[in-house]
């Protein structure tokens, strides 16, 4: 199958720094466009975070993001995809993530990864993309970083 743009949410761990691997090689193959975003959400009100954008406090943190958000697009430009684009969004990460994909119907897809958490840590933490899967509005593909698996 061939994509054209190819969503991939990164949160700068290692779940989805496999991810956005997959993206970049997924982008390669099929010459679609990379577009990694990143959720911000604020520490004080989640589902207000766009809202308090311009509080001073925040000011250093939302710079630090925005700076980790660029040097992960210039490691997936690194990788091969022709273009690579990076965004920051604002809110609950999953329901960012979501709202994004509904804004923007020309997303094929949507690579993101997953910690594969279960028990009571997927209770008590739930799963970003467990509910991007449930609600986005394109495929999406759950990828988790190699791991020696038992026999």
């Amino acid at each position: 199958m061939a994509f054209k743009k190819i969503l991939c949410p990164i949160d700068f761990s290692e779940a989805s720094q496999f991810a956005m691997q997959q993206a970049a090689q997924l982008a390669v193959d099929s010459g679609a466009e990379l577009v990694l975003v990143h959720a911000w959400e604020s520490p004080f009100h989640p589902e207000y975070s766009e809202g308090i954008l311009h509080n001073e406090l925040l000011a250093p943190i939302l710079k630090e993001q925005e700076k980790d958000l660029e040097a992960a697009k210039l490691e997936a430009a690194s990788l091969g995809p022709e273009r690579v684009t990076a965004k920051l969004l604002y809110g609950v990460a999953w329901n960012a993530i979501v709202r994004e994909t509904h804004r923007d119907p020309t997303y094929d897809l949507v690579v993101i990864g997953t910690h594969g958490r279960s028990g009571i840590k997927h209770i008590l933490l739930g799963s970003v993309a467990e509910r991007v899967a449930r609600h986005a509005s394109c495929p999406v593909l759950l990828v988790r970083p190699n791991q020696t698996r038992p026999p």
